[in-house]
């Protein structure tokens, strides 16, 4: 017979044992928690279905960029001075649609997104295009690029995918170059390439735009600026 000393210390083994033991509801929770991806990753969760992926090394920010443009034109190095009249204002037109059919395509994209503290700065809405972005509507000579600053925690891969949706047609040569940026007046910080069939994102940018996976293999006629 077991003395009352023995059972009393094996109850108290047995209760401390059991509250020890992690509760079944926490224990689901924290595994749900491993098994959500961030929100930040959740961004790129798409980034596979955009056309022509590359990341590109740049010997300066826009280098890829304008290799990949001179491939798409015949007259790559065209200059405002030799444009006739007709063709300046075809250009300036083509310039103009192009930018509404971006600031439709990014107010539709940012409709329903919570625009946080730091976006809603008073004077930002005379500025801005959506509380996210930012279109220089200006050009200086043909170079077949509109501009788009995008706040970088915003940007996505289904934003750069809907851009590239918009470049077929009088556009499908066309490049919208996005830049990034982390300030309010919207200063840049990196610059994407988004083309019809390619997007071009340096690497030196994957780290700001947490952006993780492996590099792909840029096809053999668009080696230009790439590893």
């Amino acid at each position: 017979m077991k003395s009352c000393f023995e059972v009393l210390l094996f109850c108290v083994l047995l209760l401390s044992s059991g509250c020890r033991e992690t509760p079944p509801e926490a224990a689901n929770s924290s595994a749900e928690s491993q098994a959500m991806p961030s929100a930040s990753s959740r961004r790129w969760v798409t980034l596979d279905q955009v056309a022509g992926l590359q990341f590109v090394e740049d010997s300066y920010d826009h280098e890829s960029i304008e290799l990949a443009g001179k491939r798409r034109h015949e007259n790559p190095d065209l200059d405002l001075a030799d444009m006739s009249e007709a063709e300046i204002k075809r250009y300036g037109e083509l310039n103009g649609l192009l930018h509404r059919k971006m600031e439709e395509c990014v107010n539709n994209h940012f409709r329903d997104t919570p625009v946080p503290e730091i976006l809603q700065k008073e004077g930002l809405a005379d500025k801005t295009v959506s509380p996210f972005t930012y279109q220089n509507w200006d050009w200086y000579g043909p170079s077949y690029e509109c501009y788009l600053v995008v706040w970088e925690d915003a940007l996505s891969s289904k934003l750069l995918i809907e851009l590239q949706s918009l470049l077929t047609g009088d556009h499908r040569d066309w490049c919208i170059v996005v830049c990034t940026t982390r300030q309010t007046d919207f200063e840049t910080n990196h610059e994407i390439g988004v083309f019809s069939d390619e997007v071009l994102i340096p690497k030196s940018a994957t780290p700001d735009l947490k952006i993780s996976r492996q590099t792909p293999k840029a096809p053999p006629d668009h080696q230009g600026g790439s590893e």
